[in-house]
């Protein structure tokens, strides 16, 4: 269903028991479907709410840095992550995006419903 609408938020429209039977976009369309997927990021939580199927996601706060495009990298690649050192490479369209967790991250248990992910400016 999502697939078919441009960016429009979509909320569910009920419940059979635990299982979503479709959405009401904001521009007052209904689609019925057998199957909702959640991939909300940072607001999974609060959108499962609205489903009455709470997540039991936070967000965590980290960094990352996104390179300029890269010859022969594209989203068919696998992710990496290291464990041990705690940081990931993963392609974002034709960059590669590289982070780290730190070991006491800061956990944003509600974010601001008009947060948007931007560039920061360094010192």
């Amino acid at each position: 269903a999502r697939r078919r609408l441009p960016k429009e938020y979509a909320s569910p429209t009920g419940t059979v028991g635990r299982r979503v039977v479709g959405v009401h976009t904001s521009c007052g369309q209904t689609i019925r479907t057998g199957h909702v997927v959640n991939a909300c990021g940072a607001w999974a939580g609060a959108v499962s709410e609205m489903a009455g199927a709470p997540l039991p996601l936070l967000a965590m706060k980290h960094a990352y840095v996104v390179t300029e495009p890269l010859e022969g990298m594209h989203g068919g690649l696998p992710n990496v992550r290291d464990h041990d050192l705690s940081v990931y490479l993963k392609a974002q369209g034709s960059a590669m995006a590289i982070g780290g967790y730190e070991t006491n991250p800061e956990f944003w248990a509600q974010p601001a419903s008009d947060f948007a992910f931007g560039r920061r400016q360094h010192d």
